[in-house]
């Protein structure tokens, strides 16, 4: 009976019946697992944490018991202990799964080869591991070994598993193609866990009530992005409500974001369904997810439905693929109208770029040099250089005359795999320089230097491309499929700029070469487009808002 409530979603009462059949028998390890298993896919991880060690004193070698309580311990933060549990479980039963979770613990603490070591043990035991297949396509991709990460590549196509393994953000920033995109995230967000309750929703408020909801709150590009619509936000209309959890930075960001919303409220504290039913208590209209399918997101407050309208924005560039999310807020550029039915979210369109801007810094470049080279920068993390983009980059260098090239790259390892690839491709290596990271001023700053920027592909710049045009620095793109791989193109529209986007590598190598051999023919970035007008941006989101409340 339980299990087969578990099975329909209803956790909380297969968690009872579980409970009730304990009373009759204490010992049954059968009961006394489910029990745990269902109480960790509520989040009680307290509650999940006693049974399963309650399991365990009464059979110290039920290893699955042991593998499911290390990641209770994992995700309690508890990664010593997790680790130790792991390492127990693996002396008695050597599963791929323990072994992946080894590994997982090990990344948490930053601990890299030691988790790619287990990642790889777990696939040796078993080939077609996706979430150990999926550890490595992104360790070895991340560091631009892009044999490797071709060779993982292909193997996650193989698959065909109903565990993809893959996490939608990883399928979107692989693979352009909206179909693949909208598979892969249908099959996580089916497959989350929460309470079908039935949650009662308000008519109508003076004020419309908006709740935005992150980790991002503290010196991170969402809260870069956004801080200027927060304090935007008409607060005669609008009572702003941010739901933060994760790491306190104590940032002045932080601090600015507590500084610009009506209410903040942490909810590390609170399971999913606690959150859920916090939310639906203050009566939240709008509820807006600014993680989707990234890390450390919380999707399971949506699938539990606290408020009416739940809106998919900013965070995540693609669908969620979920029933729960309502809208997605978009442009027609992101998403063209004959995309629609790769996103499960209706699409709501803004009038320009779907993204807001961070124009809050004035930029004081350093004094430039007199005789400088003519400089081509990519400030995009290194998981986006894919292998046919940095040759494009290197045939670049080679067809025009001083030009460098300058890439944001802190990994020595990494470093010194793009200089290796460089040499074998004939090009200098002191022609690229890599640069480290700054605060956001002075990166600012520095990137003013530059003459033109060269986006990545299939995962464009988000934030890096409008800094860059901040910045006064005009930037080449390459417009893909999906939404990930056409943000740079929305951002270069709205900027006035549209000549900058092309269509394949071809072009995208031959503008830039014209322009680094005509530099008075870069198109100047104009500061005063409607790009950088947050104020407009605000309202036009308003009343977007205002649309999806009147249509709900």
């Amino acid at each position: 009976m339980g299990a087969s409530l578990s099975d329909l979603g209803k956790l909380s009462a297969a968690e009872s019946t579980f409970t009730k059949a304990l009373e009759l028998e204490p010992e049954n390890e059968i009961v006394l697992y489910n029990l745990g298993l269902t109480q960790l896919h509520l989040g009680k991880l307290p509650a999940a944490k006693k049974t399963l060690e309650r399991l365990l004193l009464i059979n110290p070698n039920n290893s699955q018991a042991a593998n499911d309580l290390g990641v209770v311990l994992s995700q309690q933060g508890q990664l010593d202990k997790a680790k130790l549990l792991f390492k127990q479980t693996i002396v008695k039963n050597p599963s791929a799964d323990a072994l992946y979770n080894l590994g997982l613990t090990h990344s948490k603490q930053g601990k890299t080869s030691l988790a790619v070591k287990y990642y790889q043990l777990a696939v040796d035991k078993n080939p077609r591991h996706a979430r150990a297949i999926t550890s490595l396509y992104e360790y070895y991709r991340n560091r631009c070994d892009w044999a490797k990460t071709k060779e993982f590549s292909q193997i996650l196509n193989s698959l065909n598993s109903p565990d993809p393994g893959e996490t939608p953000f990883i399928n979107i920033t692989r693979s352009d193609n909206p179909q693949d995109n909208l598979v892969i995230a249908r099959v996580w967000s089916n497959s989350l866990y929460y309470e079908p309750v039935k949650f009662n929703y308000p008519n109508h408020h003076s004020r419309l009530k908006i709740g935005y909801a992150t980790d991002g709150f503290r010196d991170f590009p969402t809260t870069h992005n956004l801080l200027e619509v927060l304090r935007s936000h008409n607060k005669d209309k609008y009572e702003i409500f941010a739901f933060s959890w994760g790491p306190n930075d104590k940032s002045i960001w932080r601090k600015k974001v507590i500084e610009a919303v009506d209410h903040f409220i942490e909810i590390d504290s609170l399971s999913d369904p606690e959150t859920a039913k916090l939310i639906n208590q203050l009566q939240i209209d709008i509820l807006v997810d600014l993680k989707g399918h990234t890390q450390n997101n919380r999707l399971g407050i949506f699938a539990a439905r606290p408020a009416p309208v739940q809106v998919n924005y900013l965070g995540y560039p693609g669908t969620t693929g979920a029933k729960f999310m309502d809208y997605i807020v978009a442009d027609k550029i992101v998403i063209p109208p004959s995309a629609q039915k790769y996103y499960t979210e209706k699409v709501i369109y803004l009038p320009h770029c779907y993204r807001p801007t961070d124009t809050r810094f004035k930029i004081h470049p350093p004094p430039l040099q007199p005789s400088r080279s003519f400089i081509f920068a990519s400030f995009n993390s290194s998981y986006k250089i894919e292998e046919a983009m940095f040759k494009a980059w290197l045939n670049i260098l080679k067809r025009t005359a001083k030009t460098v090239l300058w890439i944001w790259v802190e990994d020595n390892p990494v470093r010194q795999k793009l200089t290796a690839y460089t040499k074998k491709y004939g090009v200098d290596p002191a022609r690229i320089t890599y640069i480290h990271e700054m605060d956001k001023p002075q990166h600012l700053a520095r990137l003013s230097r530059a003459n033109l920027a060269l986006d990545t592909y299939p995962t464009n710049g988000h934030t890096t491309t409008v800094d860059c045009l901040w910045a006064g620095v005009p930037v080449i793109t390459m417009a893909g499929r999906n939404f990930a791989s056409r943000v740079s193109s929305s951002a270069l529209t709205a900027a006035g700029l549209p000549q900058l986007i092309t269509k394949n590598l071809k072009s995208y190598a031959d503008l830039a070469v014209e322009l680094a051999a005509h530099p008075d023919r870069l198109p100047p970035v104009d500061k005063q487009s409607i790009l950088f007008d947050t104020k407009s941006y605000t309202r036009d989101l308003e009343k977007a808002f205002q649309k999806l409340w009147t249509m709900r």
